[in-house]
C-alpha cells in the first residue's frame, strides 16, 4: 500500500464520538458500542440495532417516526397540572427526549412506544388555572381526612403536591385555585369512607395523625353537607358517637400502645413509625434505666437534642389541652452548698480541667461549667470564668502573619538572636 492509499484509507475511517461528561448510556446498550466501547454485550446491541434498522426500512418502518403522537399525549399530563419533571419519571425517558418530542423533532420508535404505554391521567375539571376561589371547602375536605387518619404525607403524594404544601395552605392562605378545589374534591370523594389502614397506612401513623387531628380541633366527614361546606358560616354537626374520639381525648401516656414497640425502642432496634404515646413511654423506660436524653440519642442513632425536642413539642401539646405533664423521671443534677460551689469554681480558676471536676462531683461537665461560668449558683461567690473574646481581624493577622513587632515569628525570632 502506498504512502497515498494509507492517508486517504485512514481519513475515509469514521471518528469515534467522544462520550459526554454527563452521559448515562450504561453497557449493553447500543450506543456504547457507538462510543468505542468493545465489550461483547454493547457490540451485540450495537448488531441487533443495526438489523432491526435495517428490517424496518426494508418494510417501510423507519426507525425516527413524526412526534406529534406522543406530544399529543404528553399534553394531557401537562393539562391535568402534572409538572414536567414528574412526567418524565413516569416515561422513564430522558430529559433531552421529552423536550425534542414537544418541539416536534422525530424521536425512535421505541422511545414513542414508551410514551404512549404510559396511561394518561383523568381530566380535571375544565377550570381555568389562574382562577382563585375560597379555600374553605378545600381546607374542610382535607381536615376531614386527617381526622380519618390519613397522614399529610400520603395526602400530598396523591395530590401531586410538594412537602408541606397542605399544612402552609391551611395555617396561611384564604384562596385557592379553581384546579386545586377540584383535585381535592375528587381525592375527598375517593378516600372519605376508606379506613387508611386497610389501605396500607402504617396503623401507628394513623393514630397519631387523628390525635393531631383532633388536638387541633378538625372534624370529620359526616360534620359537613356538600350544600354547607365551603360556607364559612356553616356550624358542623354533632360528632359524638365517633369511635376513637374518646379515646384520643386522654393523654398520651394514659393512652394504649404497642408494647412490642416500646420494648424494641429501649432496645436500640430500628423503627420505621411509632406514636407519640409509644415514644413517651419508652422514654420513661429508658430514663428508669438511668439514661438521659443524650444517651437515648446515641441509643437511637439521632441527632443531638432530638429527644429533648420532642418530648418539649409533646409538654406544649400537654399544655394545650390542659393536661398535666407526666413525670418523664430523668435523673437530677445534686444541689450544691455554697462551699461547694466556691470550691468548684476556685478549682478551676487554678487549672483543674472541667472533666476532672465532673468526675470528682459525680455531675456532667455541662454542669460544671455552667457554674464557673456563673450562669448556676449565680449568687455564691468564688472566681468566674471570663469568656473568650475574639482577636480584631488585624490583631490575628499581625499574630499569625508577622506583619508587627509584637508578633508570635518576631517573638521567636528575638528570643532565637538572645540566645545566639
Amino acid at each position: 500500500m502506498t504512502a497515498t492509499n494509507r492517508h486517504a484509507s485512514t481519513a475515509a475511517t469514521p471518528k469515534t464520538p467522544a462520550r459526554p461528561a454527563n452521559s448515562r448510556v450504561q453497557h449493553g446498550q447500543a450506543a456504547c458500542a457507538e462510543y468505542g466501547c468493545r465489550r461483547e454485550e454493547c457490540l451485540q446491541a450495537r448488531r441487533y440495532k443495526q438489523k432491526l434498522n435495517k428490517l424496518l426500512r426494508q418494510t417501510g418502518r423507519p426507525g425516527l417516526v413524526d412526534s406529534h403522537r406522543a406530544a399529543t399525549h404528553i399534553t394531557k399530563f401537562r393539562a391535568a397540572n402534572i409538572q414536567d419533571k414528574d412526567i418524565i419519571k413516569k416515561m422513564g425517558v430522558a430529559r433531552n427526549t421529552f423536550y425534542r418530542a414537544m418541539r416536534g423533532l422525530p424521536i425512535s420508535r421505541g422511545v414513542e412506544q414508551r410514551i404512549l404505554a404510559v396511561p394518561a391521567p383523568q381530566p380535571v375539571t375544565e377550570v381555568a388555572i389562574v382562577v382563585k376561589v375560597s379555600a374553605t371547602a378545600t381546607h374542610r375536605r382535607l381536615q376531614a381526612l386527617l381526622w380519618k387518619g390519613w397522614p399529610l404525607s400520603v395526602l400530598e403524594q396523591r395530590l401531586g403536591v410538594h412537602v408541606g404544601w397542605i399544612g402552609r395552605s391551611m395555617r396561611q392562605r384564604k384562596t385557592v385555585t379553581a384546579v386545586m378545589e377540584a383535585r381535592v374534591a375528587a381525592l375527598y370523594d375517593e378516600l372519605w369512607k376508606v379506613d387508611p389502614e386497610q389501605a396500607g397506612v402504617h396503623a401507628g401513623v394513623c393514630r397519631s395523625t387523628r390525635e393531631a387531628a383532633l388536638r387541633n380541633g378538625f372534624h370529620g366527614p359526616g360534620a359537613w353537607d356538600d350544600d354547607t361546606i365551603g360556607d364559612p358560616k356553616a356550624v358542623p354537626y354533632s360528632m359524638d358517637g365517633e369511635g376513637f374520639a374518646e379515646e384520643a381525648a386522654k393523654p398520651l401516656h394514659e393512652a394504649d400502645v404497642d408494647q412490642v414497640v416500646v420494648a424494641r425502642f429501649v432496645e436500640g432496634f430500628r423503627l420505621e413509625q411509632f406514636t407519640d404515646a409509644e415514644f413517651l413511654t419508652a422514654v420513661r423506660q429508658c430514663a428508669a434505666a438511668g439514661m438521659a436524653c443524650p444517651d437515648i440519642d446515641m441509643l437511637r442513632g439521632w441527632a443531638k437534642k432530638t429527644t429533648e425536642n420532642r418530648l418539649n413539642r409533646l409538654r406544649k401539646q400537654y399544655e394545650r389541652a390542659g393536661w398535666a405533664f407526666p413525670d418523664i423521671g430523668f435523673a437530677k443534677a445534686p444541689a450544691f452548698t455554697e462551699q461547694q460551689v466556691v470550691d468548684i469554681r476556685e478549682r478551676s480558676a487554678a487549672g483543674t480541667p472541667d472533666v476532672q471536676l465532673a468526675v470528682a462531683f459525680d455531675v456532667t461537665r455541662e454542669t460544671i461549667r455552667s457554674i464557673v461560668r456563673g450562669q448556676r449558683y449565680a449568687q455564691y461567690g468564688g472566681p468566674i470564668r471570663v469568656a473568650r473574646s475574639a482577636k480584631s481581624l488585624k490583631a490575628s493577622r499581625e499574630y499569625m502573619c508577622g506583619h508587627a513587632a509584637n508578633a508570635q515569628a518576631a517573638l521567636n525570632q528575638n528570643t532565637m538572636e538572645v540566645a545566639a
